[in-house]
């Protein structure tokens, strides 16, 4: 177990918080559709995190490659070709404030699962980014956990 870990746990610190913006779950999953029909996805860079069944498509990427999951040194972060081809997504994206670096349409199969991980580039001192979670579909079998705080993510809730 990592130190944040014991921190946030004894000190029940809450990283989350609900946004007051709803979505169209018919607009959202139209465009889900539409990007897993043209691209598939691949599976994330990351294999130590997750058994095989975690992939990704990217929007906004390093380079602006649609398979591109990570940071690479002197590319720009680029919308990808997938962009074009989610119109709804797009919207909501460019309703929220801020630079937009890596966007994703990430997906988990049936049966799989991310394991714990910690992502380098999140800190609490740093403030150089944020995460949004905007789920399209769901099982109330899934249990999310962001540092020890289970989320029962609804569709369309971040």
């Amino acid at each position: 177990m990592q130190i944040f870990e014991i921190l946030t746990a004894l000190s029940h610190l809450s990283l989350q918080c609900e946004l007051p913006l709803h979505f169209s779950q018919s607009r959202l999953l139209t465009d889900y559709y539409n990007l897993i029909k043209e691209f598939g996805g691949e599976q994330h860079s990351r294999h130590d995190h997750h058994d095989g069944g975690w992939k990704a498509i990217g929007l906004i990427t390093s380079g602006g490659d649609v398979y591109t999951d990570k940071l690479i040194p002197g590319k720009p972060f680029l919308e990808t070709p997938a962009m074009g081809m989610c119109p709804y997504i797009k919207e909501i994206l460019t309703k929220l404030p801020g630079s937009k670096r890596r966007v994703r349409l990430m997906f988990l199969e049936p049966g799989s699962v991310i394991k714990w991980h910690r992502d380098k580039t999140d800190t609490l001192d740093g403030a150089i980014s944020s995460r949004f979670y905007i789920t399209i579909i769901t099982k109330f079998k899934i249990v999310f956990i962001i540092l020890k705080n289970i989320l029962l993510m609804q569709i369309y809730e971040f």
